[in-house]
């Protein structure tokens, strides 16, 4: 999608995710993709073989998306703007999630690790969320929720919790 080794690339990454048809797979180049990234009512895949760090939120509503081979992060500036204004980090119903899915979404993460950091609650928050499904991922918690669902469940398949909080997935 962009540049090897390319930062800050907010724009060229939400732009290709905004005229992604459905059923696109969107391949991501090395590098660090830093921002929001708003997949709502989007059908796609995005991917990566080549080392692809997203710090920040993964945005889902009313979506169907797998996410393969990234390394997804929550930093400082991260604000969607249909979200609650904290003064660093995104939030969705007070949570301050790496992935936000909202309404009716599915997503699939294959491979991707899960880095947390404070004040990041949560790798994965959902929220009238269909079941998400987590398959060989690696969440480095550093003491944070790994995951939490409001919806009918939680699929977890050969994943890794490292270092996690005194569960690895909320169902509520």
């Amino acid at each position: 999608v962009v540049e090897e080794g390319a930062t800050l690339v907010t724009s060229a990454l939400n732009d290709a995710i905004a005229t992604a048809a459905d059923g696109a797979i969107l391949s991501l180049a090395a590098g660090t993709y830093e921002g929001v990234f708003d997949l709502t009512g989007k059908n796609i895949t995005i991917k990566s073989t080549l080392g692809a760090v997203i710090n920040g939120l993964v945005w889902l509503n009313n979506s169907n998306v797998v996410l393969e081979g990234l390394t997804l992060t929550n930093v400082a500036g991260a604000q969607h703007p249909n979200t609650t204004n904290s003064q660093y980090y995104a939030t969705i119903n007070e949570q301050y999630p790496v992935i936000g899915a909202y309404l009716n979404s599915n997503v699939k993460c294959v491979n991707c690790v899960f880095n947390l950091v404070a004040p990041t609650n949560y790798g994965f928050y959902g929220y009238a969320a269909n079941s998400p499904e987590f398959q060989g991922c690696t969440f480095n918690c550093n003491g944070i929720r790994p995951i939490a669902n409001n919806g009918p469940s939680v699929v977890v398949n050969g994943c890794t919790f490292v270092d996690q909080y005194h569960y690895s997935v909320r169902i509520f």
